[in-house]
C-alpha cells in the first residue's frame, strides 16, 4: 500500500462511483488525466496501483469532487462546518413545518365535520347535496395530500439520511389523535389554504374534538 494514500479500497470505490455517474470509460477518465488506454485508470479503481498526491489532486479536479472525500470517504472539514449550519438551520424550520402540519389537520377535521353534517340533511335538491359531497371530498383528499407532504418535509428535516419510512407511521399516528375543528373568522375566507405558522409550536397531540 502505498504511503500516499491510506485506504486504497476508499480511493478505489469512490473513483469507480463517481466515473460511472459521470457516464465516462476509464479510457475516457485515463486520457483527461494523460495516460495512454485505460490501463492506469483500471489499476487505480482494481486498487493495484495507487496515484500519487499530484495525480490524486489532478482526479479530484477532473472528476470535480472534494479531495479530502475521494481518498477518506469522508466529508472534508470545511464541508462538515457547511453541513452543520444546514442542519442547525433546518432545526429552526422544524418548528414551522410542525405548526403547518397542526392546521392542515385542523383544516381537514372541519372539513369532515361539514361532510358529515351536510350528509345527514335532507335536501329537496339530492343531486345539489350529491355534488357539495363530491366537492368536500376532494377538499379533504387535498388536505390529506398536503399533509402527507409536509409530514415527510418535517421527517426530512430530522432525519435527512434516512428512508423516510418514519414519515408515514408518525401519518398513522397522528390520524388516530383527536384533532380541534379550525376556528374560522366570522367574514368568510377565499377559496384557498394561506398559511401564516408560528414558530412556538410543533404538532399539538393532546386537543380535543369539539362537537
Amino acid at each position: 500500500m502505498s504511503k500516499n494514500v491510506k485506504n486504497v479500497q476508499i480511493f478505489s470505490s469512490r473513483l469507480r462511483e463517481v466515473r460511472v455517474k459521470q457516464g465516462m470509460t476509464q479510457a475516457e477518465l485515463g486520457e483527461k488525466l494523460g495516460f495512454s488506454g485505460n490501463t492506469a485508470v483500471y489499476r487505480f479503481e482494481a486498487g493495484v496501483s495507487s496515484p500519487s498526491i499530484e495525480m490524486l489532486t489532478k482526479v479530484a479536479e477532473v472528476l470535480a469532487v472534494d479531495l479530502h472525500w475521494l481518498i477518506t470517504g469522508g466529508a472534508s472539514p470545511v464541508e462538515n462546518q457547511l453541513l452543520g449550519k444546514f442542519h442547525d438551520a433546518l432545526d429552526r424550520f422544524a418548528p414551522y413545518v410542525g405548526d403547518a402540519i397542526t392546521r392542515l389537520f385542523e383544516e381537514k377535521a372541519e372539513l369532515t365535520a361539514k361532510r358529515k353534517a351536510l350528509s345527514v340533511r335532507r335536501l329537496e335538491d339530492k343531486e345539489e347535496q350529491a355534488i357539495r359531497l363530491k366537492l368536500l371530498d376532494k377538499d379533504i383528499a387535498k388536505v390529506q395530500e398536503w399533509i402527507n407532504q409536509t409530514v415527510k418535509d418535517l421527517d426530512y428535516i430530522q432525519n435527512p439520511f434516512g428512508d423516510g419510512s418514519s414519515a408515514q407511521a408518525t401519518i398513522v399516528e397522528l390520524e388516530g389523535l383527536p384533532t380541534r375543528p379550525a376556528n374560522r373568522a366570522k367574514k368568510p375566507q377565499k377559496q384557498g389554504h394561506t398559511m401564516q405558522h408560528a414558530p412556538h409550536t410543533n404538532v399539538h397531540r393532546s386537543q380535543k374534538v369539539e362537537k
